[in-house]
């Protein structure tokens, strides 16, 4: 056969085949290596909006807003990692090139975090974490602690999937899952503190720290070793929040949280490319309980949004 006409074949076979690894089960686990160096650019946007203007008291979904207007954080950090004798992870150095936070008033602006240097050392008791450079505020290392090294890592299911198949991730996990990325949050400095009062009293108690629900992960596509997984929030528990409930003061407003997101990633190295994720939190408007007068008492709603963009490289 003309080599001409061989390649053109060679070719077409090519492209007709199925992607490597579309049929069979993949295992999704974050492989760490010692020659590998972890490029890591996160941006959180953190965003709440009162439905309307309120004339009691100042409004009883105004006092539940976690975040004042408009607060994001931009972060750039590299994770270098080292292994013992027998290949197992025993330290992550983490080099935190830029941490900055703006909120609704004021410039962008280094949180505690910006240009620090973190040590998180593994072991058989879990991981230990502190600052050889910089001085970050204990909250920040306590979330760390937590653990694990990447909240992508929670996301990800425990047993091999295929192409269509689901996994749930539960309110407690989704929970964490948001702690862990409010690391920078907790690291925030002056003025932007105030507008984010809520959610570091959240971050620091055993409150959770946004409105959470049920997750389900699905494998979507297999392109080479590259896989794409989709998340969404379980509508079928909805049943608790959907319709108000009596209180002594306020009765509780219907809610619902919506959550979406993409997620990524390359299997053959182990590794997480590119996470979006993006949750809404609406809330109806309050209305006087049995325990106050019934009259025009405007205590609006809210929504309150998180957005997450996320790379590895």
């Amino acid at each position: 056969m003309p080599t001409r006409r061989l390649l053109c074949v060679v070719l077409l076979m090519a492209l007709l085949a199925p992607p490597s690894g579309a049929d069979g089960p993949v295992e999704l686990r974050v492989r760490r290596e010692a020659r590998y160096r972890w490029k890591v650019e996160q941006q959180l946007d953190l965003a709440s909006k009162s439905k309307g203007t309120a004339t009691f008291a100042g409004g009883a979904g105004t006092s539940q807003m976690l975040v004042k207007g408009h607060v994001t954080v931009k972060e750039k950090w590299t994770d270098e990692f080292r292994m013992d004798e027998d290949g197992v992870l025993v330290e992550v150095k983490r080099t935190v090139g830029s941490s900055k936070i703006r909120a609704q008033k004021g410039a962008s602006q280094a949180t505690a975090l910006h240009r620090a240097v973190l040590t998180l050392e593994l072991d058989g008791s879990g991981l230990d974490v502190r600052a050889t450079k910089g001085a970050p505020p204990p909250l920040c290392l306590d979330l760390l602690k937590a653990g694990p090294i990447d909240p992508v890592e929670i996301l990800l299911p425990e047993d091999p999937v295929r192409v269509g198949d689901t996994w749930e991730i539960g309110t407690l996990e989704v929970m964490r899952f948001l702690r862990q990325i409010c690391v920078g949050v907790a690291a925030a400095k002056g003025s932007a503190r105030n507008d984010i009062r809520m959610l570091l009293e959240s971050l620091g108690g055993d409150s959770p720290a946004a409105a959470a629900k049920i997750v389900r992960g699905k494998l979507v596509s297999v392109r080479g070793s590259v896989i794409t997984i989709e998340f969404e929030d379980d509508k079928t528990h909805d049943e608790a929040t959907d319709r108000p409930r009596s209180g002594p003061l306020f009765d509780m407003p219907a809610s619902t949280t919506r959550i979406t997101g993409t997620l990524r990633f390359d299997v053959q190295r182990g590794r997480p490319l590119k996470l979006t994720w993006s949750q809404v939190h609406d809330v109806g408007d309050f209305t006087p309980g049995h325990g106050l007068p019934r009259g025009h008492v405007t205590t609006p709603g809210f929504t309150e949004t998180w957005s997450l963009e996320k790379t590895w490289k």
